[in-house]
Parts: structure tokens; sequence; C-alpha cells
């Protein structure tokens, strides 16, 4: 394992890279990370996961996006757009290192972000793994204003605050903090206007989705129909549904045995 800094644009990335155990690699993965404290929640699954990869012969790259962990800058001053050129500053990093092709690995909110940049970076994206995969951006950014209600709730100051008007002030330009995090209304707005089903992706990319649960519950509809469009695109490939907690809702989660066999066979 290597830790050290990716020079971006006008910033420098956090990175951890897991190189091949089995000596050079022409296999490259980069993982996207998940949104706010999901990312935090999920840092040591993701490294326990990259470990498993290196020693198939995966060379994986892990980074802090702008204003996340211990990359430059503040959280408020991250953009959809610019943690879009993250991304790609990663893929040239990978470049420098003989990457041709590389794979996203996704998790929630950083699946819809690599969807969304494959088709601008500069190297050729032939596979997306995605973990628990946020497809539609309008819902996830409800459910994570909800925090903000329901910490108003407990606490007793902020009641009567609704989602709806908290959508308002993001509209108008207004910077909210919800659970720790000052959210940049651009970030937010253009997130209420992205989905999987507007994004031009490449029939070449092959998609493995996979979604952990402990219960086993049904795909929500628009998931379905989120399924439906990539099969009409012939790029997924497979659904796999793995038992399992949500890590990336709590800190200290352990890697499922299942779910890393099942990323394991979406690679090979």
């Amino acid at each position: 394992m290597q830790a050290f800094f990716i020079q971006g644009i006008q910033r420098k990335l956090f990175s951890v890279y897991y190189p091949a155990k089995q000596g050079e690699s022409s296999k490259f993965i980069l993982h996207i990370p998940a949104f706010a404290e999901e990312m935090n929640c999920a840092r040591h699954v993701i490294s326990q996961q990259s470990r498993a990869f290196a020693d198939q012969g995966y060379s994986v790259l892990q980074i802090d996006l702008f204003g996340t962990g211990e990359s430059t800058g503040e959280f408020s001053d991250a953009t959809w757009d610019i943690w879009k050129l993250d991304i790609d500053s990663a893929c040239q990093w990978l470049a420098l290192q003989g990457a041709n092709t590389v794979t996203f690995w996704g998790l929630r909110l950083g699946s819809l972000l690599a969807m969304d940049c494959m088709s601008s970076v500069n190297l050729k994206v032939e596979k997306l793994i995605l973990w628990h995969p946020v497809l539609f951006g309008e819902p996830f950014v409800t459910q994570f204003l909800r925090l903000k209600t329901v910490a108003g709730i407990m606490n007793g100051s902020l009641s009567q605050v609704k989602i709806t008007d908290l959508k308002q002030q993001i509209m108008s330009g207004q910077f909210i903090e919800v659970a720790g995090y000052l959210i940049n209304p651009e970030m937010m707005t253009i997130l209420m206007q992205l989905d999987v089903l507007k994004i031009d992706i490449s029939e070449d990319v092959e998609i493995f989705l996979i979604y952990i649960s402990n219960d086993n519950a049904p795909l929500q509809s628009k998931t379905v129909e989120a399924t439906e469009f990539l099969k009409k695109k012939q790029c997924l490939k497979s659904i796999r549904h793995v038992k399992g907690n949500s890590f990336w809702a709590v800190h200290g989660g352990a890697l499922q045995p299942d779910l890393l066999l099942r990323t394991l066979e979406s690679c090979s």
C-alpha cells in the first residue's frame, strides 16, 4: 500500500494505491467514493476490498475527492464538476502507471459520479462495479436533507423546517449545513437534476450492480426502471443481491464474505 497526493487542477488529492501483488499488472481499478459521512464510514470495508483485489492481480487506486478526507479544499467549495475533474486526474495518474483501460468501482453516490464522468476521462472505462448504487440524484438529495429535519425534531429547534423549504433555499443559491457538512448549492442543484436515464452510457461498458441488505427487499420501482434502461442499452451484465449490513451508514463495518466473492466474480 502506498499513500501520496496526486496533483489535480490547482489542488492535491490524497490517494492510496494498492499495487497488484502478482507483479506488474495490466488491470486497474479506480474506487469512486460515497458522499459525505458515508465515505468515512466505508473506509475500512473499501480498504479490505482493495487488498482482496490486489491479491487477485488488480492494481487499485483510492482517492479523496476535493474537499473530502485528506485532500485539499473545503467540502463547501466542492462541486460535481470539480469532482469529475478529480476522477480524470486519477485516470491520468493510472495511465502513467501503464493503464490502457480502467474499471470504475463506485459506492452509493460514487456510482452515479462514475457513470456521469466515464465518457469524459482520459482512459477507456471497461467496467463499472457499483455497490448499492444511487441511480437517481433527486431522491438521494431528499434522503440527505432528511438528516437535517430529523436533527431539528430531535433538538426541538428546527422542527418546522421542511424538505421542500430546504430545496427551495438550495435552488436560490443558499448554502445549507447538514449533519456537520456545509453543502454547496451548486452541488445539490446538479444532483437534483441528474439520473442514470439522462446519462449517455456507452454500450461497450460492462455494468455490474451489487445490492447489499439483510432482508432481500425488492428493488424500488425507479431502480427497476433504471435496470430496464441499462438492459436495453445491452451494457448491464448482472444484478446481484448479497446479504450484509449497510456499512456505509455506521463506522467500523466489516466486509461481508459474500460481497467480497460476488465483487471478485464481477471482475473475472
